[in-house]
């Protein structure tokens, strides 16, 4: 397997982890404290309700080296994410 194939395959393998997430049939609760980027936020979007502490970071910094997150995170948050803030 040349490391192209394997990088693909790794990733691949990764978005059915997230793909299988987002079917459970129970709720899922994702709680994030500290940074929370790239893969680990595509995970939590994925989650139904997210609880993030004070500290927390979140982001794509991938997209500033001109690599798009995959388009399936965009749906995550778009369907209905809501903030809420202690203060």
């Amino acid at each position: 397997m040349t490391d192209v194939a394997f990088v693909v395959n790794r990733l691949n393998e990764a978005h059915a982890i997230v793909d299988r997430l987002d079917r459970l049939s129970v709720p899922v609760v994702a709680v994030i404290h500290g940074y929370c980027l790239g893969g680990g936020l595509e995970l939590a979007l994925a989650c139904d309700y997210r609880i993030a502490v004070e500290d927390a970071r979140l982001g794509f910094p991938e997209v500033m080296l001109g690599a798009a997150s995959r388009v399936s995170a965009a749906r995550y948050v778009c369907r209905g994410s809501s903030v809420r803030s202690k203060r």
